[in-house]
């Protein structure tokens, strides 16, 4: 009994992804064969044909490379544009007013009990006792 052996991909995406790899493989066997055509011995043809590959997939890569970057430069310019007019100015981002910064407390931290800041410095001079 004769069974067809044929992969056909079922999705829209997976026949596409299926086609196109057809379409490389066969336009890379036309590239070999007029490349020999032309009298090239068999190692240059394929030479030739893998830096040809190889360039496509550089400038591929290339061009990926500026859309990823033209894409965090367009994100980048909606966040500023986000925060524009709600009160932040430059000074404003870098202050911190005193009632953003915690209070001083005492816990035992890595040098020992004593007061720490909320940057987990300790402020108290270890020889006094408080």
């Amino acid at each position: 009994m004769a069974t067809n052996t044929t992969y056909y991909p079922a999705g829209i995406i997976a026949r596409l992804a299926h086609w196109l790899g057809r379409t490389w493989a066969r336009t890379w066997h036309k590239a070999d064969g007029a490349l020999a055509s032309t009298g090239l011995p068999p190692k240059a043809v394929t030479a030739l044909t893998w830096v040809a590959k190889l360039a496509i997939i550089a400038a591929a890569l290339y061009v990926a490379f500026w859309v990823v970057m033209l894409v965090v430069f367009v994100i980048f310019v909606m966040n500023m544009g986000a925060h524009r007019g709600q009160g932040y100015t430059e000074e404003s981002v870098y202050t911190v007013t005193e009632e953003e910064v915690p209070a001083y407390e005492m816990r035992s931290g890595s040098e020992g009990n004593g007061v720490y800041d909320h940057l987990g410095f300790r402020v108290d001079n270890k020889n006094e006792i408080w």
